[in-house]
């Protein structure tokens, strides 16, 4: 996958560790979801925000918050606050990139578990026809709208898209489930 992955973690299956944790993450992980792709704490994980912009710059970024989820049971946490540029064709999930239609676009998180090595890392994705989001293939985090080659800042990102029930941020879970009470 070309493109810059941002800073994480991930628990992998065993196949190229020596340890047996990461394997028992991976079952830990199937037991909790039922092999569902979810946000863990998605009050906090994987909020889009407004970057930091200067003076005459273009609204060509979306900020995406750290956040923890699970994707083909591997544990993914993202550790830093990312800015995903909606110029960069390698961005897109679509076979042409670019903000080259108005409308909604959704921001996904994107991985596939294989096996091997180096093991692969998650990335942000846009997808801007939003006809080919696959809920099992791809993370909704949310959306953003695009009018004339630029985000549209006055307009709310959203976490579900009324026009697509598969398109929302279900299947979230928040560590209060996992054990009972708060981790730190």
């Amino acid at each position: 996958m070309s493109g810059i992955a941002p800073k994480q973690t991930r628990a992998l299956d065993s196949y190229f560790t020596n340890t047996r944790l990461p394997s028992s993450v991976n079952k830990l992980t199937r037991a909790i979801t039922g092999g569902n792709n979810v946000i863990i704490n998605p009050v906090e994980s994987f909020i889009l925000l407004k970057p930091i912009i200067g003076l005459g710059e273009k609204n060509i970024k979306v900020s995406i918050s750290p956040g923890v989820a699970i994707k083909d049971d591997v544990l993914i946490h993202i550790l830093e606050q990312y800015d995903l540029d909606f110029t960069i064709e390698n961005n897109y999930i679509d076979e042409v990139g670019g903000m080259i239609e108005n409308g909604l676009y959704y921001i996904v998180l994107y991985y596939f578990f294989l096996h091997r090595y180096p093991n692969p890392k998650a990335y942000y994705k846009i997808i801007r026809n939003t006809e080919l989001f696959d809920p099992f293939k791809y993370l909704f985090l949310g959306g953003v709208y695009v009018k004339n080659g630029e985000i549209d800042y006055r307009q709310k990102f959203i976490y579900m898209d009324p026009n697509n029930i598969k398109a929302k941020r279900n299947n979230s879970i928040s560590l209060e489930c996992i054990d009972g009470g708060v981790v730190s």
